[in-house]
């Protein structure tokens, strides 16, 4: 399984995508995002809140979802409840086909073309980093259409 490491410093702000660099998963890397509230597969932060990893790939034909070196708060958005508490995390849509995902439900797909929910990454702390390993397929194109 592949896995790299992230300094938990460098996931200073709340509610913004940071993208991870491809390194040793395949062209697309991946992106993160601190959130105040946990949601399935996120894991805390030492300084408050949590902290999730999803491949940076839309599973409909690969496109990259949150550019390298942006930090983008526009494509993140938080649908909050009647008490006003964040109660849905959503990512999108897709630059290429308009997908959305669904990061409080691990990734799952809520609107577009993909049929395939988003990989989330598989995450541990040891240090002042955070350890992103991935669990399954990073680059949709194998999955979808396998040599």
């Amino acid at each position: 399984m592949a896995s790299w490491r992230i300094l938990l410093s460098d996931l200073a702000e709340f509610g913004v995508s940071y993208s991870l660099p491809p390194e040793s998963l395949g062209d697309y890397g991946a992106f993160a995002i601190r959130t105040h509230e946990q949601f399935p597969g996120s894991i805390e932060h030492p300084d408050g809140g949590a902290v999730m990893v999803f491949a940076n790939a839309c599973t409909h034909m690969g496109c990259v979802l949150v550019e390298d070196g942006v930090r983008d708060q526009d494509i993140v958005s938080y649908a909050r409840d009647s008490q006003g508490t964040p109660a849905r995390l959503t990512l999108g849509p897709c630059p290429c086909h308009a997908t959305s995902y669904d990061l409080s439900k691990s990734g799952l797909v809520t609107l577009g073309p993909a049929s395939q929910d988003l990989p989330q990454m598989l995450l541990g702390i040891e240090g002042g980093e955070l350890v992103a390993t991935a669990v399954g397929a990073v680059d949709p194109r194998v999955e979808m259409w396998p040599a």
